[in-house]
């Protein structure tokens, strides 16, 4: 079995350590469904790449953990494999590389190619290591500065527009609705009423 090291880019300035390495196709749960389920397709003696490469994170329970499977299905949309034909994957090295790649394919992949928007609005605003790691690495800004939603519809590639967002910033309950101009004309209207 060849395993081959290369660097995963995850932003800008963050790379992760990956190794490319051969597995087989019924040991991924995620992408049991690839597997035809009529075993008539033949199995391949050579590891075959999909059009999307899986990353994953081998578990201490020495489970494989897809971090991009829906990204995966999409791109092997019409392939159909035999449960012992092995495939290209690409295993994260180092577990702290995990946060960032759970960021990069789990939030804003999904944002950016499916419109999915919520997850990354709670990364976001939660105030919590995402966050961190989304202010550090894809807006390369301070911990202290806020984000924008300017930044967000940024970050998922224009998919969104600003008024979506900000509909469901306030649906997640991350907009203060004593701020912007229709709450300020709203309380001086309220306020000219108890004045008369």
């Amino acid at each position: 079995m060849q395993k081959h090291p290369q660097q995963l880019q995850l932003a800008q300035h963050y790379y992760a350590g990956v190794i490319i390495e051969p597995v087989s196709i019924k040991h991924l749960v995620e992408l049991t469904q690839l597997i035809d389920p009529t075993n008539t397709i033949q199995t391949t003696g050579t590891p075959l790449e999909l059009p999307t490469r899986p990353v994953v994170y081998l578990t201490e329970d020495g489970q494989y953990d897809v971090l991009n499977a829906p990204q995966v299905m999409i791109g092997a949309n019409l392939i159909r494999l035999h449960a012992q034909n092995r495939i290209q994957i690409g295993r994260l090295t180092e577990p702290a590389d995990l946060p960032m790649a759970r960021l990069f394919y789990g939030i804003l992949e999904p944002a950016r190619h499916f419109g999915d928007i919520d997850p990354l609005i709670h990364a976001a605003y939660a105030g919590n290591h995402n966050t961190a790691l989304l202010k550090q690495y894809f807006l390369t800004q301070r911990l202290d500065q806020p984000i924008t939603t300017e930044q967000l519809v940024l970050l998922c590639g224009w998919r969104v527009r600003k008024s979506t967002m900000n509909n469901r910033k306030r649906a997640l309950g991350y907009t203060d609705p004593t701020r912007g101009c229709k709450a300020r004309t709203e309380s001086n209207d309220a306020s000219h009423i108890h004045a008369s």
